[in-house]
């Protein structure tokens, strides 16, 4: 009885964090089996973590495991086994990245049964998730401008810890007030600096005397500080989130209106404040 074969790629393969990485010939990563006495081969394939899934299970027997789990051992004629592993998938844990290896254990049914065991080292490159902002509403004073913080913008990136909020788009415009950046209007998709939040220089101002709750609103998209994958976007939610501002009414001191000057009357006259010399009150 000869021993089962495996052919297996000469080095590492890679794969990025998050996508799949196919085993075929158009890869140049096929993983095949061969033996030239046996009828049916068993095989063994274990993921230190993420999941195998093959491409066909077509006349195979699951014998342990499960397809689409870490580990799966089946059995049947090679040229099936060999379908099988021909479009094999790994994909690892999600947001994981660093090494991990895939396991091939090969036993034959012919004789005394012989094995052969062979490991794919599998390294999976990191890459940059985009980050998220949340939804938020901000409030103000009749008559008094809003100056944002970076905490307004309700930045996370639980996938990649290291990265910070590096910036703000500003993707729709606001309706009623006046969004500013150092005192220039901002516009529509304008990316405003978390240095130039941090200054104070991005605020809100309403129209003078209005108030309302749900005044104004504008949405954004945060963005993070890894510039490797600025290109591709990734480093951008997806997902515009939308900054209400509030504005609530203040009490306005009431008016007097008076003659500017001094007005004169004829002693045992009576002097009659209108026209000229009206005096009035508002508020």
């Amino acid at each position: 009885n000869d021993a089962p074969i495996n052919t297996v790629p000469d080095a590492t393969v890679t794969v990025n964090e998050d996508t799949a990485l196919i085993f075929n010939a158009s890869n140049s990563n096929l993983i095949s089996v061969a033996d030239v006495d046996a009828t049916n081969l068993t095989v063994k394939l274990t993921v230190s973590q993420g999941t195998l899934t093959l491409a066909s299970i077509t006349n195979l027997t699951i014998d342990a495991g499960a397809d689409g789990s870490a580990t799966v051992t089946f059995t049947g004629a090679k040229a099936d086994v060999n379908t099988a592993l021909n479009g094999l998938s790994y994909t690892g844990t999600n947001n994981y990245n660093g090494s991990d290896s895939l396991e091939i254990v090969v036993t034959d049914d012919a004789g005394t049964a012989l094995t052969d065991t062979d490991t794919v080292a599998i390294t999976v490159a990191p890459v940059n998730d985009a980050p998220v902002g949340a939804a938020n509403t901000v409030s103000t004073a009749e008559d008094t401008d809003y100056v944002f913080t970076v905490a307004d913008f309700g930045f996370t990136d639980t996938a990649d810890t290291a990265d910070v909020m590096a910036s703000v788009k500003i993707t729709t415009l606001e309706a009623v007030g006046d969004l500013k950046l150092n005192g220039a209007d901002v516009t529509l998709n304008q990316v405003i600096t978390v240095a130039d939040i941090i200054a104070d220089k991005l605020t809100f101002t309403p129209v003078a005397d209005a108030s309302s709750s749900a005044y104004d609103s504008f949405e954004f998209a945060v963005v993070d500080d890894n510039a490797s994958s600025a290109a591709t976007g990734v480093n951008k939610d997806a997902t515009p989130r939308v900054m209400t501002i509030d504005v609530t009414a203040v009490n306005d001191a009431p008016i007097n209106t008076v003659p500017d000057a001094t007005v004169t009357v004829n002693e045992d006259t009576a002097l009659v404040f209108t026209g000229g010399n009206l005096i009035s009150v508002a508020d």
